[in-house]
């Protein structure tokens, strides 16, 4: 039951469509066939497709559990010594942890006057010390880990309006209430009462730049599950770095978001941009100014008076 043919004067046995045989051909190529039951067949076509799984996982990118996001409801939680080692020489000292948590120990920044704090913590996951699998933590529960070294922390809150965050999105607010969308609670990235651009997920340094990317996406996509379970309605990141706002936003998303042409993603984040002055410490001959007064002998001498003037009355 074999179909024999020649080639090149060498003899080959094929097997007929109806045979589970397998043709093998020896070194001097004599044709020898090996016979198997189906049985057998099936096992062995078992064992190749796992093989083939175990090749795709081997040369596709693997992402093993690293890390664990906690939610803290002050930066006191947090503490000083954590909340620093993520900070570099060139972070903002609005980003340290001594200006959050004035504000949040005056009572600015807390729940009664609408800024709730849900600080995230990134950390190494131990699963010695793993309490609970839920994927999103409630707002107010307490953190699973007390990790003196995260890998990253991002200051957020869940606010209840939008002053003191010099992001004006009041029109935002007014054409959601116009289309019967609950606009507030929304969840905030941001410094409180701090117009200044610095990093918002704030890595630790010895990281590398591509591990600090994917971080900062896990995080984008934390944040939107962190709102979808407790029903906030939208994820908000105010001066963000060019960094954060490479990874986070959307690809070719444009500058002006009234553009027709653009459809963004489902649950996509779009860059907003806006205008901003800044003012920087140089003279007219190009030199810092070392002092107040020598800031002030740049300006004529009525501008001089009135200013002091004015100082004298806040004083």
């Amino acid at each position: 039951k074999f179909t024999e043919f020649t080639r090149h004067r060498r003899s080959y046995a094929l097997p007929t469509p109806s045979l589970c045989s397998i043709p093998l051909i020896t070194p001097n190529m004599t044709s020898t066939t090996i016979k198997f039951t189906p049985s057998r067949l099936h096992f062995l076509h078992r064992t190749f497709l796992l093989l083939l799984l175990l090749l795709l996982l081997s040369l596709s990118p693997v992402h093993p559990l690293k890390y664990h996001i906690n939610i803290h409801s002050s930066a006191a939680s947090i503490g000083r010594e954590s909340w620093n080692s993520v900070l570099r020489p060139a972070d903002a000292t609005f980003s340290k942890y001594d200006f959050v948590h004035l504000l949040e120990d005056a009572g600015c920044a807390v729940s009664g006057t609408g800024w709730t704090a849900v600080h995230l913590s990134m950390e190494e996951f131990n699963t010695s010390s793993f309490v609970s699998s839920s994927p999103i933590d409630p707002i107010n529960s307490p953190p699973r880990f007390d990790s003196p070294n995260p890998i990253a922390i991002v200051p957020c809150y869940v606010k209840a309006h939008s002053f003191g965050e010099f992001i004006f999105d009041n029109s935002w607010a007014d054409a959601a209430e116009s289309n019967g969308i609950q606009y507030y609670p929304k969840l905030l990235s941001a410094i409180p009462f701090t117009p200044a651009m610095s990093r918002k997920v704030m890595i630790r340094p010895g990281v590398s730049a591509q591990e600090e990317s994917a971080i900062r996406k896990d995080v984008a996509e934390y944040l939107k599950l962190l709102a979808k379970n407790n029903n906030l309605s939208s994820v908000h990141m105010n001066f963000a770095s060019d960094e954060e706002i490479e990874d986070l936003v959307a690809p070719h998303t444009p500058r002006n978001l009234l553009q027709q042409t653009f459809k963004p993603p489902p649950d996509a984040y779009c860059r907003r941009s806006s205008l901003q002055w800044h003012f920087t410490n140089k003279a007219s001959c190009g030199n810092k100014f070392t002092d107040f007064d020598h800031y002030l002998s740049s300006f004529r001498s009525k501008r001089r008076i009135s200013i002091k003037r004015e100082r004298r009355i806040v004083r």
